[in-house]
C-alpha cells in the first residue's frame, strides 16, 4: 500500500519527467520509431544454405530430411560428407548436418553434427 508521501513523490516525479523533452523523446517515440524501422524492413531473411549428409538411411532419418525440407528457412541440398565439405570450404554452403549411420531411434538424433563455415565463424568474430 502507498503512502501519501509515496503518492505525493511519484506526482512530483512524474512532472519532472513531462518537462523533460528530451526524456520523453529517448524513453518513449524513440523506441516507437526503431520499431517502426524493424517492423517495415524488407521481411524475410535470406534462406540459411544447408547441407545435408544422410549416412543412416533409414526410416528415421529419411523422415528428418523430410521435415527440413520442408522449412522454408534452409536451402537444403543433399550430397557426401566429402562433397559438402569442399563447398563449406569454398563458401557455397553455410553449414552441413551429419546424419551418423548409428542413428536408429528417436533418442540417438542427439548425436548429429553441425559443421559451421569458417567464414560464418569469422564474422561473428569480428560482431563480438
Amino acid at each position: 500500500m502507498l503512502t501519501k508521501p509515496q503518492i505525493h513523490l511519484a506526482g512530483i516525479f512524474i512532472k519532472i519527467f513531462y518537462r523533460d523533452r528530451q526524456a520523453i523523446f529517448f524513453s518513449l517515440l524513440f523506441p516507437l520509431i526503431f520499431t517502426g524501422i524493424f517492423l517495415f524492413s524488407n521481411g524475410e531473411p535470406d534462406p540459411l544454405k544447408l547441407g545435408l549428409v544422410n549416412e543412416a538411411n533409414n526410416e528415421l532419418s529419411i523422415e528428418l530430411v523430410e521435415m527440413v525440407k520442408q522449412e522454408k528457412f534452409f536451402l537444403v541440398k543433399e550430397g557426401s560428407a566429402d562433397q559438402l565439405t569442399a563447398e563449406l570450404i569454398a563458401g557455397d554452403q553455410t553449414a552441413i548436418i551429419i546424419i551418423p549411420r548409428t542413428v536408429a531411434t528417436i533418442n540417438e538424433i542427439k548425436i548429429l553434427f553441425i559443421v559451421k563455415s569458417p567464414m560464418i565463424i569469422k564474422q561473428s568474430n569480428v560482431i563480438n
